[in-house]
């Protein structure tokens, strides 16, 4: 069955409260990439940093909802910021986000990445009521920052 939560608040509340609700799944995810992500976090460290850097300046919002994930799920922000950066530590080409624009609308379709180890308590559909008006839903894996800014 389709897990489906509704967070709100600043960046950082949305993405607490999702930390909290996956918490035992996002810990069991970083757990199994743990070698992989820790391998990464080793030799990517400078690329790592600098874009952590660059978001921090251009996405804002996302570095908030990261953060705020990593403290509800009581995980190392690091190990997840490098896990939702799956071509950098070089563990996959993660998933595939494409965007159609036609003369009124545009849409964002999004594909998970699938592994045997993933269940269905791996991925939420998270539907998001930020205090700036900003409201959108996203399909993801829990811990990945949605698709939809």
């Amino acid at each position: 069955m389709l897990q489906e939560l509704t967070v709100g608040g600043s960046y950082f509340d949305a993405g607490y409260q999702i930390g909290v609700f996956g918490k035992k799944e996002i810990k069991r995810i970083l757990r199994k990439r743990g070698e992989k992500i820790t391998l990464g976090l080793k030799n990517k460290a400078g690329v790592l940093k600098d874009v952590q850097l660059m978001l921090n300046k251009e996405a804002p919002n996302q570095m908030a909802l990261l953060q705020g994930i990593a403290t509800g799920a009581e995980v190392d922000f690091n190990e997840l910021f490098a896990k939702n950066c799956p071509e950098i530590i070089e563990t996959g080409s993660g998933c595939t986000t494409i965007t159609i624009k036609n003369k009124n609308d545009f849409f964002i379709v999004h594909n998970e990445e699938d592994y045997d180890w993933l269940t269905e308590k791996s991925y939420c559909l998270t539907h998001y009521r930020i205090n700036n008006g900003f409201r959108f839903s996203a399909f993801n894996m829990l811990g990945d920052l949605p698709n939809a800014f």
